[in-house]
């Protein structure tokens, strides 16, 4: 498949040509392998505010560093904890103020997310010079978000990485991969990215069948298959994907392969709007529900016909 595309990364020469070319990408790459001043940060949760150091991973990292790549997994795993209870804490925040907005972070938790990124850049380049395909897509999702947390929009630096972590086997990184070439409108490109995403997919990755719906219910790189595409979104919603659940509502509300069911699409856009970054399926949701309400209101008050 695409893979013939990939070059093979076998050879010292070569390993050390990919790492080079991460680094060279990855801006935050250089401050990430310096470590940084000790700061304990305290993160709002749920339930109550708690403290989190990255001198906790620290001498897990150390041994990432000489090459152990069970530690870099566990590293990732480590730091994945404290950045998804405050995720999940922005997330109730946005839910409870209508889920219009994201709480604005203060310096301390831009702080953290910062250091959340180069530890993960961090990590990620010694699991995946070592041929760690969760490594490498970490280091693609990373350059991805930025190490402040914004897009850095360098689309090579992310690709290669990606690229050789689909190569790996990890459906992370081919569904990550597909969704750096699904947005072009290039031919082969979004050939590609329905070959990878399919690929995923078969995987059960939410963020392959997620890309793989929306080309198939838009007819990109494939020919265009509403009742398919809504099965596909259907399983990536459940399990996690906020697009695929927007993408699906909109099918049940306008009838795009499947029957018009204005209930089911009202619950897909709240399943949306329950997932991080999911502000526009609250805004659906909302609406929906004033369209019923004026719409019984109206029918209430209508006179009757006694005839």
């Amino acid at each position: 498949m695409n893979g013939n595309n990939i070059e093979p990364m076998d050879g010292g020469k070569a390993r050390l040509k990919f790492l080079a070319a991460v680094i060279g990408t990855l801006s935050c790459v250089a401050s990430a392998l310096a470590p940084a001043a000790a700061e304990t940060f305290t993160l709002p949760s749920r339930f109550a505010s708690f403290e989190f150091s990255f001198d906790s991973v620290e001498t897990t990292a150390k041994r990432c560093d000489t090459g152990d790549v069970a530690a870099c997994r566990l590293g990732f795993e480590i730091i994945d904890k404290p950045m998804k209870e405050f995720q999940t804490y922005q997330n109730s925040n946005r839910i409870a103020d209508k889920g219009y907005r994201l709480p604005a972070l203060n310096a301390g938790q831009k702080r953290f997310m910062k250091r959340y990124q180069e530890m993960s850049v961090r990590l990620g380049v010694v699991g995946c010079i070592r041929d760690h395909g969760y490594s490498c897509y970490r280091i693609g999702f990373s350059n991805l978000q930025g190490a402040d947390g914004g897009k850095i929009g360098d689309l090579e630096g992310l690709q290669k990485p990606l690229e050789k972590s689909c190569k790996l086997g990890s459906a992370d990184g081919c569904a990550a991969l597909a969704g750096s070439l699904w947005i072009s409108s290039d031919p082969e490109n979004l050939k590609k990215a329905y070959d990878l995403s399919y690929r995923a997919c078969a995987e059960k990755s939410a963020n392959g069948c997620g890309i793989y719906g929306h080309l198939l219910k838009n007819g990109k790189g494939v020919a265009q298959d509403y009742a398919l595409a809504a099965d596909v979104l259907s399983f990536a919603c459940i399990n996690g994907h906020g697009r695929a659940c927007g993408e699906v509502a909109e099918q049940y509300e306008k009838g795009l392969g499947v029957d018009v069911n204005f209930p089911a699409a009202e619950g897909y856009y709240n399943r949306m709007c329950h997932l991080p970054f999911g502000q526009a399926g609250c805004r659906k949701a909302d609406g929906m529900q004033r369209e019923y309400t004026e719409s019984a209101s109206l029918a209430h008050k209508a006179p009757i016909d006694r005839k």
